[in-house]
């Protein structure tokens, strides 16, 4: 078996390159946008293998696994070869997710293989799709390998001068999305990336042409949804070339992220207006363009990426909305470059923050990771808010002040991390209100209103991330408390009202006060915060502080915003008049719940 295993191995790396020597095949009606193992692939461990695909066709698909090595579906019992074979119904509007718990018998090295296949054949279409990975185990560590991991490839832009021919109307809508597996996989838009168009020509799909446009755009920027929209006008002899296509590319970017890189795909080299060198990853559609006509309209397109890079930019790009719309004072982050891994080598982090001084480039490199298994808003959103805290410290990769950066290294961990865990939530909040981005899957993980009143028997806070480390938790849950207002709309806590404890609505100052002092500890921050507040305030600050660092010293129940809230009828006949009243500072004690 381990020769065999060997071998095979060898003629996927060496084969696979001549196998998927190219991303932008002929037409298949089966794509798949996720294959990936979902956990630490270590001996003796449950994982999960996820997989998802649509199909541009009403039809049977056979899917065929195959798992050849130390790891096979946890139902059964341990064979050096397994199989499997499910057989669905699909049309064009559905989508397969498939999760199936693996089992990881030991060390050793495994190939999963997974066919899908249409019953019927289609006339110059593919009707089949083919994924791998390896999985290799040893006692401390794993690795995975799949196609997009050892495949990259180069395209060549062209941009051409105009052709003195005929002229040619296109018109392109769609939208570009992704199943959302943190909300029940349901199709989310990807936010704030970029849209592009090229010419292919005779099936040479290793060179995209841009040719001169008359007028119009060369690309659209997703809204909220995804929606894109592209219209331009050319000169361009198209009847006289061979199989004229166009292809729509998706930018694996934003506003709020420079580079996505996440293994695998497509480096698009570019000249002129384009750019010299983008990632634009494996996110496209071809359509076949009929050179004869002059007018081409492809309305309602759906472009598909995989969830995992679409949770990431989404959140990103929301990220960035929420700094920006909450704190006015914040000068504009610059896009940051974000990688995605399978794993971090022997450690559990989830996500890391990444920031270093060059002293040979004299400028402050910074990036973001982000662990396949852990792209869900409340991570990708911590270390976002790291970033933040970054550029208030008036810090960026064209930073040459070392002394500066030696003092954001230095920065106490409380501040760092309690900053970041009460931004990813506030953040969530503010999603959840004006977007519907509903959290509840996540809703009292991380949820730094309720965490005070947690408690698991042996750690109070026990619904943040970091409940043993409660310098962390004290901070983030008291800027959560100084920070939410009852009354702002989209950036109130989801499940409040104006009748709970004591949040005193300082949405700007807390970041006011870290944008002045950015590098100090939890303490000072909270002095000045309390000297930049007239007095009532400074004393519920100063409850809020002594609550958060002793459950016995309670903090004050809800300020008196407005007397509507406590209006009632009184007496016969009814008169106005008021009750003043307080809901209990406890919550469910399903929620493990063991303070008042």
């Amino acid at each position: 078996m381990k020769k065999v295993f060997i071998l095979l191995l060898q003629v996927v790396l060496f084969s696979s390159l001549n196998l998927y020597s190219t991303s932008l095949t002929r037409d298949n009606v089966i794509k798949t946008y996720d294959c990936h193992i979902l956990g630490n692939a270590l001996p003796d461990s449950l994982v999960k293998l996820i997989y998802i695909l649509d199909t541009s066709v009403s039809d049977s698909i056979i899917v065929s696994y195959k798992f050849d090595g130390h790891m096979s579906p946890a139902s059964g019992t341990y064979l050096e070869i397994t199989e499997l074979n499910k057989t669905i119904y699909l049309n064009s509007s559905n989508t397969f997710l498939d999760t199936l718990e693996l089992k990881v018998w030991g060390t050793g090295n495994s190939m999963i293989s997974i066919l899908s296949s249409t019953k019927q054949e289609y006339e110059n279409k593919e009707n089949q799709d083919y994924r791998f990975l390896i999985i290799t185990t040893t006692t401390s560590d794993y690795s995975v390998i799949n196609q997009d991991s050892i495949h990259t490839e180069n395209l060549i832009v062209l941009n051409e001068s105009p052709f003195s021919s005929t002229r040619h109307y296109f018109h392109i809508n769609g939208k570009v999305v992704f199943n959302d597996i943190n909300q029940n996989s349901i199709l989310k838009g990807l936010y704030k990336s970029k849209v592009f168009w090229f010419f292919i020509f005779n099936n040479d799909f290793s060179t995209l042409y841009k040719p001169y446009i008359v007028s119009g755009n060369y690309e659209s920027t997703c809204d909220i949804n995804g929606n894109f929209d592209l219209i331009w006008q050319v000169d361009y002899p198209l009847s006289e070339r061979n199989s004229c296509k166009l292809i729509v590319y998706v930018q694996k970017s934003n506003y709020a992220c420079n580079d996505l890189v996440s293994g695998g795909g497509d480096f698009i080299i570019g000249s002129g207006g384009f750019g010299t060198r983008t990632f634009a990853g494996k996110q496209y559609l071809i359509l076949d363009i009929d050179g004869e006509e002059t007018s081409h309209n492809y309305d309602n397109l759906e472009i598909k990426i995989n969830s995992l890079d679409g949770a990431i930019l989404r959140n990103l790009a929301l990220g960035r909305e929420f700094h920006e719309t909450r704190y006015q004072n914040l000068s504009e982050p610059s896009t940051i470059g974000v990688i995605r891994k399978d794993k971090f080598g022997q450690s559990n982090w989830a996500g890391v923050f990444h920031s270093e001084f060059s002293a040979v480039f004299q400028c402050t490199p910074n990036w973001i990771e982000i662990r396949s298994d852990y792209c869900n808003p409340e991570v990708i959103l911590h270390e976002y808010g790291h970033y933040v805290h970054f550029r208030l410290a008036g810090l960026s990769t064209n930073n040459t002040n070392f002394l500066r950066y030696l003092d954001w290294a230095n920065t106490p961990s409380d501040l760092k991390e309690g900053w970041a865990m009460f931004v990813s939530f506030a953040n969530r909040s503010y999603n959840s209100n004006k977007y519907g981005d509903d959290y509840t899957i996540h809703r009292y993980h991380g949820d730094t209103e309720k965490a005070p009143f947690c408690y698991n028997g042996l750690y109070r806070f026990s619904n943040l991330s970091y409940y043993n480390q409660p310098g962390y938790c004290k901070f983030a849950c008291y800027l959560q408390n100084v920070y939410d207002d009852y009354s702002e709309n989209d950036f109130m806590h989801i499940d409040y009202d104006g009748k709970n404890n004591d949040d005193i609505g300082l949405g700007q100052l807390v970041y006011s006060v870290l944008d002045d002092h950015p590098f100090v500890s939890t303490s000072t921050y909270h002095n000045y915060l309390k000297s930049v507040t007239n007095q009532e305030m400074s004393n519920s600050i100063n409850d809020i502080w002594e609550f958060m660092n002793d459950d016995e010293h309670p903090m004050r129940p809800a300020q008196i915003t407005s007397l509507s809230l406590y209006q009632i009828a009184i007496g016969e006949p009814p008169a106005l008049g008021y009750k003043l009243s307080w809901n209990s500072m406890s919550y469910a004690n399903s929620y493990n719940n063991q303070e008042t």
